[in-house]
């Protein structure tokens, strides 16, 4: 049977998301949009269909309730690889969520995640991470929605996973093609070898021009010197060993 033509469509920031069906008006929301606009339900049932860690969204026509949706997360095998990867770094993890406490504390303890915050508005989330990056601590935020902006935003890293939207990969530092956890890990590790190549050309730059000047000064004794053509030699090899030592970090 062909579905009935959406019209309308419209996101509710961290509420859900609306739109016309057939030119009744349809709503699927959490119970906190329910609570806030006067809607009652049955507060005992949400509490029985939320055990286990489910999440739980109401479908309502022209605001009246006409049954729900229960969700469930399902954790990936590269979330636990990622999550253990980071702490064996020694890098604490952190997950910020609008989902309830109870969903928030089901998936942090499958993943062993160091703290979480739950119930988090979007437009609080970056004060979260503010609140983590109190003492100096340094923080990179992987998002992949536009209710992120905020804790991107705040970030001192900010990461887009898998995400075409422009109102996410236009303002981050990175964005990651695929939505695989262990990019993440690929990342750190490739920024800590660009960054040993890094100091590791510097090193011998500055090594290789302190010998070479006394040498082509002449200031060393024993009349030890470089004359022109051997000196540029030197500067011709000293340039080509950097390249090749940046090279191999593509190889690697």
């Amino acid at each position: 049977r062909d579905l009935f033509p959406v019209t309308d469509f419209r996101t509710i920031t961290g509420r859900g998301a609306m739109a016309h069906v057939e030119n009744r008006r349809v709503k699927v929301v959490t119970s906190a949009y329910l609570s806030e606009h006067k809607i009652r339900f049955d507060s005992n049932r949400l509490s029985k269909m939320r055990e286990g860690g489910k999440t739980v969204l109401y479908v309502l026509f022209e605001n009246d309730i006409y049954g729900a949706i229960i969700l469930s997360d399902i954790i990936r095998a590269q979330s636990r690889q990622a999550v253990g990867e980071l702490k064996s770094m020694g890098i604490k993890t952190v997950a910020i969520t609008n989902d309830n406490r109870a969903v928030a504390e089901s998936v942090a303890g499958e993943l062993h995640l160091d703290s979480f915050f739950a119930s988090v508005p979007p437009g609080e989330k970056g004060a979260k991470v503010k609140e983590v990056q109190y003492g100096g601590v340094l923080t990179a935020v992987v998002g992949h929605a536009p209710d992120d902006c905020g804790a991107l935003a705040q970030a001192d890293l900010s990461c887009a996973s898998g995400t075409g939207n422009p109102e996410i990969s236009g303002d981050v530092d990175v964005v990651f093609t695929n939505s695989n956890p262990v990019d993440i890990i690929t990342l750190i590790k490739y920024s800590i070898s660009s960054r040993k190549k890094i100091n590791g050309n510097l090193s011998g730059a500055l090594t290789y021009n302190a010998i070479a000047i006394l040498l082509a000064s002449g200031a060393l004794p024993w009349g030890v010197y470089l004359n022109p053509v051997a000196a540029a030699l030197l500067m011709v090899l000293s340039t080509l060993w950097i390249v090749i030592n940046s090279r191999r970090l593509y190889i690697e």
